[in-house]
């Protein structure tokens, strides 16, 4: 899964290449003021994919219901997505070298691995959930560079991944932080027990012990 800029692809093996349909859907949200009529058409049919692909995460679908799922309520629209984007440009509704015309073509020339969801078990539909995790180190620079000593980055840097770490596990960072504190002792031992996504469990099995 990646954006459609050509060196992203591997040379050295053979893979199964997806685009992100987020970012040919933010390409009509941001002229959506200077062509809401064929903008906000187009936001609208592609949307539904998206809406569907969220259902199946809330039914907990496995990848080939989820395929079938989405062939079956995601593929009319998206198919009535790339024949209003053919007709736009071959009917001349629109200048196709204008930011629009452009962002069409872009649909049109990586359609098929914008929907690759629709014939593959388990493509993303999009590369939001990276690009968020990507935007953490990026922010960061903009208050790294303010650091008093490299350590001090050092250690800010940790724990922007141990927050991070926590979000994604669904774990309250404040928490695990003073737990990390309180226990220290016994993280020294046996830090694998520690994790975000088990420190619970060992915790309880600590303090059971401790009161028996």
């Amino acid at each position: 899964m990646c954006d459609a800029l050509s060196h992203n692809s591997p040379k050295n093996h053979e893979t199964i290449e997806c685009n992100c349909l987020s970012h040919g859907f933010r390409k009509f949200e941001e002229l959506k003021e200077f062509h809401p009529e064929h903008c906000l058409k187009m936001m609208k049919l592609l949307s539904t994919a998206f809406k569907v692909d969220e259902i199946c995460r809330e039914r907990e679908y496995s990848l080939k219901e989820r395929l079938h799922y989405h062939q079956k309520h995601s593929h009319p629209d998206l198919l009535k997505a790339k024949q209003y984007l053919e007709k736009l440009l071959v009917e001349k509704l629109i200048e196709p070298n204008e930011t629009l015309g452009k962002a069409c073509k872009y649909m049109i020339k990586h359609w098929d691995k914008l929907t690759r969801f629709l014939e593959v078990e388990g493509a993303p539909i999009h590369n939001n959930d990276m690009e968020r995790g990507l935007k953490i180190p990026i922010r960061g620079r903009n208050t790294w560079l303010f650091y008093k000593t490299e350590y001090g980055a050092m250690i800010g840097g940790v724990l922007t991944s141990i927050i991070y770490t926590c979000e994604l596990s669904g774990i309250n960072p404040f928490e695990y932080l003073v737990v990390l504190q309180e226990y220290k002792d016994q993280i020294v031992k046996q830090p694998n027990a520690w994790l975000p996504w088990n420190y619970q469990a060992t915790r309880a099995q600590l303090e059971s012990a401790l009161a028996a």
